[in-house]
């Protein structure tokens, strides 16, 4: 597996400033990503779950370098983006494409659907990065190609995003991140606006281009149910930390972590003989927890807290070679 491995990221930390008033010199920081390590390799889906405002979407900008990260390393082949020159960075970025949550605001409204998936390639092409010289028809003749791979016909290359439904516009979006052909694509929340038929089969082009072009994933989900349908393994985010890591199957079966319990056992389910049969109620918002975090970043809302937690972080232990959490239970 380490010949596989695509992407390292090392302690990487975003903090963002809060204003506090006229008195600048006290702001506070909100620590959005927190000294998060992960590795990513080749045709795996890695997913990554917790609740809104726990830091997933800023993690994977940060990787994406869409946000200079504070300190840390992102590794791509070796070659630190956090330590890039600009040239470096455009180059190494064709092997990372993102995909945002929003398919209305991430496209273009004045670019037909043919501008918009080649737009990447074109660009490339004009800066003399790419391994040939692409004529305009051999462009035009690679967007039919991602079209029909991501289940769409030629038709739609002369139409407007306004014109497309919701999922047609995120079959765009994957359209124009495939276009230079990436190893990674880094996924943030693209199933949360479509219907449940849709998003089946967005899920579904995930898996075959996962499977067919060895593409690796980096998906960001709400819907827990997705995340075991198409993950390898899971990462369980909490407040800018890593409560639990492990294989999906550990993950839904043996979860270790008492947040990752109570966030299982809050998803709807019509499996009347699930495990978690009692709902572990979080009897707080997240958004509680940002102020006085000392110890353990889940303290304030755990059922299981012990004195220890209150002033001492726990960092990650294993429990075998593929599953480990930050827990002193």
């Amino acid at each position: 597996m380490e010949d596989d491995l695509i992407l390292e990221v090392k302690n990487l930390c975003q903090y963002f400033p809060i204003e506090n008033g006229l008195f600048k010199r006290k702001r506070k920081m909100i620590k959005a990503v927190d000294g998060i390590s992960l590795n990513l390799h080749k045709g795996e889906v890695l997913g990554i779950v917790g609740e809104s405002g726990c830091g997933k979407s800023t993690l994977i900008r940060s990787i994406a370098q869409l946000y200079t990260p504070i300190s840390g390393e992102v590794l791509l082949h070796g070659i630190d983006l956090c330590k890039a020159d600009n040239r470096t960075l455009l180059k190494e970025r064709r092997n990372m494409q993102m995909v945002f949550q929003s398919s209305f605001s991430s496209l273009d409204p004045k670019m037909t659907v043919e501008s918009i998936i080649s737009e990447p390639m074109r660009i490339y092409n004009r800066r003399g990065m790419l391994d040939h010289n692409w004529t305009k028809e051999e462009i035009a003749s690679r967007v039919i190609m991602l079209l029909e791979r991501t289940g769409m016909s030629r038709s739609y290359m002369t139409r407007y995003p306004h014109e497309l439904s919701g999922g047609q516009r995120q079959r765009v979006a994957i359209a124009r991140a495939l276009m230079l052909n990436p190893e990674i694509i880094l996924a943030d929340e693209i199933l949360s606006a479509l219907d449940v038929s849709t998003a089946s089969q967005i899920l579904k082009l995930i898996t075959s281009l996962k499977e067919e072009m060895k593409i690796a994933f980096i998906l960001i989900c709400h819907d827990l149910n997705a995340i075991r349908k198409v993950a390898s393994r899971v990462i369980v985010m909490y407040l800018g930390r890593i409560m639990e890591e492990a294989d999906v199957k550990d993950i839904f079966e043996n979860p270790s972590h008492p947040y990752t319990r109570a966030l299982l056992s809050s998803a709807p389910s019509a499996d009347f003989k699930r495990r978690w049969k009692t709902p572990l109620i979080l009897d707080k918002d997240i958004s509680s927890s940002w102020e006085g975090t000392q110890g353990c970043p889940f303290y304030s809302r755990c059922l299981d807290r012990m004195v220890h937690c209150k002033n001492h972080i726990p960092q990650m232990r294993k429990i075998d070679s593929s599953h480990s959490y930050a827990c002193f239970i």
